[in-house]
């Protein structure tokens, strides 16, 4: 396996990427949980749910898509 060491520079520039690409994951992530998390409490469908999650993972493509074609 091959190391790659990287300069400060490029340090830099990765955590300029990566870093708002985490930080909106994060929040979406916990938002997901907050809402499923209360569905399930309450009697809610299955199917809303099921709608939900697939509505999770539309919006966190659409994030990832543009954060590429930014770059």
């Amino acid at each position: 396996m091959i190391k790659k060491t990287f300069t400060q520079e490029e340090k830099r520039e990765l955590t300029k990427k990566i870093m708002p690409r985490s930080i909106i994951y994060s929040i979406l992530g916990i938002l997901f949980a907050i809402a499923i998390s209360h569905l399930a409490k309450t009697d809610t469908s299955i199917w809303l749910i099921v709608g939900l999650s697939m509505l999770y993972v539309i919006i966190i493509t659409v994030v990832s898509l543009s954060f590429e074609k930014k770059e």
